[in-house]
């Protein structure tokens, strides 16, 4: 019986806490052509925050190990919050601004 609470508590408790995903961006430059994106997003169900970590962990380190650039991985909490970033070369000179065009 208290077995059966406690596992339903955890569950209910579970069930509050935030999805995690990790989102990597690769782009790809050829002079004289519109850059490309390839973004991959890695989704972790709810309340696996270590989980994501290791894998933001290991994406850094695989992609510093083959030199792929320009690239930019992110930890996401829930769908829009950005715990941490890593960008692989100049990607803010590459990635399309997101403000107003004329």
């Amino acid at each position: 019986m208290i077995k059966s609470i406690k596992k339903s508590v955890q569950g209910f408790i579970t069930s509050l806490k935030p999805t995690y995903a990790v989102e990597v961006d690769l782009y790809h430059v050829i002079p004289g052509v519109p850059v490309k994106s390839n973004k991959e997003r890695h989704d972790f169900d709810k309340g696996e925050f270590q989980q994501a970590k290791t894998f933001f962990d290991g994406a850094i380190v695989k992609t510093s190990d083959l030199k792929l650039a320009p690239a930019e991985i992110k930890l996401i909490k829930g769908k829009k919050k950005v715990l941490e970033f890593k960008h692989f070369g100049p990607v803010n000179d590459i990635r399309p601004s997101k403000g107003k065009r004329r």
